[in-house]
């Protein structure tokens, strides 16, 4: 077992609990609910990145690689939905632009099991079985990352240096968390 293998598993038994923890605190509340499915959403993809780090055969990694970004589809989505709830903006715009990420995350979970999205796995470096990129996927990540993760930053951004107190403070960790956890998803 290799130390992506690790981190992944453990990064997947951190989100399901922290999910679990805020979900059950309060399940009515929006923020709660779009939390844990962010938090589901990233034990997904770590449970089968996992998984896929320990493959010893080929169409066992690539099952697992393409299952794995089921979960990485669905993290830009939730995390864009749980920043609008936690900054609790409801205008119209912002409406329209997540309903959108929402028809687009489903029509990327539509090709995730395909060839367009991961075409292939070949060994690269020290990775026996590395995914190799379909044509929709360089537009998934566009889309996802670049424009839903994009924007909800954006939105954090906006919202800290209007903001004070207490408020401040937890849209600063928030943006720290965003950093780390996207750069260490990549």
């Amino acid at each position: 077992m290799n130390i992506y293998a690790i981190s992944a598993l453990i990064n997947a038994i951190t989100s399901l609990s922290l999910g679990l923890f805020v979900f059950l605190k309060n399940k009515r509340n929006l923020i709660n609910y779009t939390f844990a499915l962010l938090s589901f959403s990233v034990f997904l993809w770590s449970v089968f990145y996992f998984l896929w780090q320990n493959s010893n055969d080929y169409a066992a990694a690539l099952l697992y690689t393409r299952l794995l970004s089921i979960g990485s589809i669905l993290v830009p989505i939730f995390y864009l939905h749980w920043v609008f709830a936690f900054l609790e903006i409801k205008d119209k715009n912002n409406n329209i632009i997540l309903s959108l990420g929402y028809i687009a995350t489903a029509i990327f979970l539509l090709f995730s099991s395909t060839n367009l999205f991961v075409k292939d796995v070949e060994k690269i470096l020290i990775f026996d079985y590395w995914p190799k990129a379909g044509p929709v996927y360089t537009i998934y990540l566009l889309v996802s990352y670049m424009g839903l993760v994009g924007y909800g930053t954006f939105n954090l951004f906006k919202s800290y240096f209007s903001s004070t107190g207490l408020k401040r403070y937890q849209i600063k960790y928030i943006i720290i968390g965003t950093i780390i956890g996207f750069f260490g998803g990549a």
